[in-house]
């Protein structure tokens, strides 16, 4: 099949935007006549439908990623396409996941990647490299522990309805003591003690590990991803929530007595602090411990080892600084940094790239 015959092209949305505008328009330069559908988020369709020409159409997928734990339903109504395409940062090194979801979850004639220097590359795939490509995704899944898979399993159909499930890595662990509660939505993928591809052999020490002790509970709305290292501890009677699209990096640590909510769509760095308490008394004169809910907002940036402290609320759009320490509120849109954190500018875009 030559260039000219390609009628219908399917592209997985990039987590770059930038980059994912870029690929798309290089599609549509190559394969002009062809109808061209981009797989996205409701997180990040608005943003896309103002980067895009009209002539693309979006397809709006439920999950925060493109992996084998993505039940085929999922895909089951998108119609079969003529080339399906990935979006790589590079030439393609570190997208096995990805790759073998394309293979397992999109009918194409052809598969292929758009790569950073934005050339197309694309071929049939046989049954046996298909069947490759699905055997390296689902080991990957999973950090390439099968006890983890089985303990993913076990979990999933213990808490989770049908169309969800919790993916957990490596010897990572969500522990739930008699009372406690974890809840899931439908159409949602928690990957907890993930490891990126490019991060392998360097971020893989220290399992992720999320207590949630008796009548506290803790609440996934949304496709998210929890990084290697990443620790959770949810005092008793305390709420921890987190949206749609948002990740929590390497080694950050989450600790509630009250409750702890981040919105959609959030990036919180590695080795990064989120409390709601003192956890003690400041001096004898207290009669209570300091406690008060944190409020993160949606489309949050959080740099690396910043700290946000009891009683904060971030609006949405936010950006904190690296080594921040966040002991107040701040407004929509505010750019903060230092310490205690100050406003030092306002962001204009209101947009995550």
């Amino acid at each position: 099949m030559s260039d000219t015959e390609i009628k219908t092209i399917i592209i997985l949305r990039s987590a770059d935007l930038a980059a994912t505008r870029d690929a798309v328009t290089a599609v549509a330069e190559k394969f002009p006549n062809a109808q061209i559908t981009l797989l996205t988020q409701k997180t990040v369709e608005a943003a896309l439908r103002s980067l895009l020409p009209p002539t693309i159409s979006l397809e709006r997928f439920p999950y925060k990623d493109f992996n084998l734990a993505v039940p085929p339903s999922a895909t089951s109504g998108i119609p079969a396409c003529d080339l399906a395409l990935s979006i790589y940062k590079n030439t393609g090194e570190g997208y096995e996941e990805v790759d073998a979801f394309l293979a397992s979850h999109i009918r194409a004639k052809f598969h292929g990647g758009i790569t950073d220097s934005l050339e197309i590359k694309y071929r049939p795939l046989s049954s046996d490299e298909c069947e490759r490509l699905i055997d390296m995704g689902l080991s990957l899944l999973h950090g390439g522990s099968k006890l983890a898979k089985s303990r993913s399993a076990e979990f999933t159909q213990r808490h989770c309805p049908e169309s969800s499930a919790v993916v957990l890595s490596g010897d990572s662990e969500i522990s739930i003591d008699n009372g406690g509660k974890f809840e899931i939505a439908d159409e949602t993928i928690c990957r907890f003690g993930y490891i990126q591809p490019e991060w392998c052999g360097v971020r893989d020490d220290g399992k992720a590990v999320a207590r949630i002790q008796n009548g506290a509970t803790m609440v996934v709305e949304g496709s998210c991803n929890f990084m290697n290292g990443v620790k959770i501890n949810l005092f008793k009677d305390a709420v921890f929530r987190i949206g749609l699209g948002s990740y929590v990096g390497f080694n950050s640590r989450i600790f509630a007595e009250s409750a702890i909510s981040i919105g959609e769509n959030c990036a919180i760095s590695w080795d990064v602090e989120i409390m709601d308490t003192d956890f003690h008394r400041i001096s004898l004169a207290d009669k209570d411990i300091g406690r008060s809910d944190v409020i993160i907002g949606n489309s949050v940036w959080i740099g690396a080892g910043a700290k946000i402290l009891k009683g904060v609320t971030l609006g949405d759009n936010v950006l904190v600084a690296a080594h921040a320490v966040v002991a107040k509120s701040f407004p929509p849109n505010a750019i903060v940094a230092g310490n205690p954190a100050k406003l030092i500018g306002e962001r204009k875009d209101h947009i995550r790239v």
